[in-house]
């Protein structure tokens, strides 16, 4: 006997009456290629706003996974949210299932819907597609949002241990499920902190896989399969629009470390905002942002304090990091909205930029070489949770109007360290760059050295300013204590200037020397 009422159909309901109120009707377009496409467009667009895409990631289809910020994003952009291939009212007879088509797809609806310039949101899988609609169509896409969606990953992670699920078919299995076990599976691994599964009765879930998951099994899985398949790290290629990541810290399905390999794809012209949720919270936590009930002058007051501890917390501890964890408190003291805090560093990283010329920039501990030195997730997100600021400026109005001569000496010690460390291929024995050291008269028993004073604190300094990290090194003798070059000492102008300095002092291109 077929069910007389469904409560998943029944939210389906709610959702389209949602859309409609908000200004959108549904579309269907016909490629006449065997595809058709299902997308929710504005009734009325208006030339004044501008265009924002909607891409939904696996799961539900496009209503359920951006009801919640539909009615707070329509009052400001011309918003258009198509159904994937495969999803909702969406499908193709041809046989292509990877996101470069899908990209395809949702620009030749976009087309037919007379958009010619847009910005785009992808959440998940709808971050592939996005990520793969603005490398293909550059000069249609014009800003980048891509929420929880592991872009920058290959093949072989799945077998390096990137992802908790290492087994593709088991992936799908959960991903596209058909049981209610299955869809426990799903949910424990897309919320931070899930309801009680325990207590979801079966046949709520049962309707839901009717309702939601018993069309095109095979090729939603399909989709999933094509993910990886072949892919290599240096076949990405690379996007130039504005773009920001948004990342759950506790994502299980995507995990934080390949939004930051992403970050580090685009040169960090990104920001990369770790909330403190998973990923199915990530569109409610974009409407989020616009429900904080602060005035323009309150929020300024703050954006303005936090600015003044970071320069001077930066020049008061000789550059060293700055804790996230600061600087949310200085928000927290007297709100307690949870958006808040990001959102006033964000706009602290703007100002920082735009009127003192510094990248405010955003720091991952960068992972020892020994596995034993290896430590907790926890500890690790901890870590990635802190700033320093870089200047943007011309070198001579920098060395004009800001560098101070009197720790100039420094920025000299700290380069020709580097520099051994680099010779050394990244990572060098602690007493062998003491031995180096050695040979420009600088002792680690000296505590008075004329210009740097004690000299194995200023080695130290280098430690706390993420120049290098300190731990045990594997050799063929053992574990013994070094150094290695840290996330600063790795960014990309800077590891670039070194590589400049060494290779004009050794008359070659230098990748490592053997220095001993």
């Amino acid at each position: 006997m077929s069910r007389c009422f469904s409560l998943t159909e029944t939210k389906n309901w709610c959702h389209r009456s949602a859309f409609s109120r908000s200004g959108l009707r549904s579309t269907l377009t016909d490629f006449k290629d065997g595809t058709v496409m299902h997308c929710w467009a504005p009734k009325a667009r208006k030339e004044s706003k501008p265009n924002l895409l909607l891409i939904h990631g696996l799961g539900a289809n496009a209503m359920w996974q951006w009801a919640d910020v539909i009615p707070h994003l329509t009052p400001h952009f011309n918003i258009y949210v198509p159904d994937l291939v495969f999803f909702g009212d969406s499908y193709t007879t041809r046989p292509e299932r990877s996101e470069s088509f899908q990209a395809r797809c949702v620009m030749r609806v976009m087309e037919a819907l007379s958009v010619k310039r847009m910005s785009l949101a992808g959440l998940s899988y709808g971050g592939f597609v996005g990520y793969s609609m603005a490398a293909q169509f550059s000069e249609a896409i014009e800003r980048v949002v891509i929420c929880c969606a592991g872009v920058y990953m290959e093949e072989k992670d799945l077998v390096d241990g990137v992802f908790r699920v290492s087994d593709l078919e088991e992936a799908c299995r959960i991903l596209v499920p058909q049981t209610p076990e299955k869809l426990k599976e799903l949910l424990s691994y897309t919320f931070y902190k899930p309801p009680p599964l325990r207590l979801l009765p079966s046949c709520f879930l049962d309707d839901f896989i009717d309702a939601m998951c018993t069309e095109y099994v095979e090729e939603k899985r399909d989709l999933v399969r094509a993910i990886p398949k072949g892919r290599k790290l240096s076949d990405l290629p690379k996007i130039f629009q504005p773009t920001l990541l948004i990342w759950g810290e506790h994502d299980q399905v995507f995990p934080l470390e390949l939004g930051y390999r992403l970050k580090g794809l685009l040169n960090c012209r990104i920001g990369c905002e770790p909330l403190d949720l998973g990923m199915a919270r990530m569109a409610t936590g974009i409407e989020d942002l616009s429900q904080v009930d602060l005035s323009t002058e309150e929020k300024d007051k703050l954006v303005a304090e936090v600015i003044r501890y970071v320069l001077f917390k930066t020049h008061q501890n000789s550059g060293c990091p700055i804790k996230r964890e600061e600087l949310t408190q200085i928000v927290t003291k007297n709100y307690h909205q949870r958006s808040l805090p990001a959102l006033v560093i964000n706009e602290a990283i703007k100002k920082l930029s735009s009127i003192f010329g510094y990248e405010m920039r955003e720091l991952q501990r960068s992972r020892p070489s020994n596995a034993a030195q290896g430590r907790s997730s926890q500890q690790s997100n901890a870590d990635a949770k802190s700033y320093v600021i870089i200047s943007q400026l011309p070198a001579e109005i920098y060395g004009k109007y800001v560098e101070d001569v009197n720790t100039a000496h420094l920025t000299g010690f700290a380069f020709v360290v580097i520099s051994i460390v680099h010779l050394a291929g990244g990572k060098i024995p602690e007493e062998t760059l003491w031995r180096h050291l050695h040979r420009m008269g600088l002792h680690e028993t000296d505590e008075s050295h004329p210009v740097l004073g004690n000299i194995k604190q200023a080695l130290e300094t280098l430690v706390l300013q993420r120049y290098l990290q300190k731990g045990k090194l594997s050799g063929p003798e053992g574990n013994t204590s070094g150094y290695e070059l840290a996330e600063r000492a790795l960014d990309g102008p800077v590891s670039e200037r070194i590589k400049d300095y060494v290779s004009k002092i050794v008359k070659k291109d230098v990748a490592a020397v053997d220095i001993d």
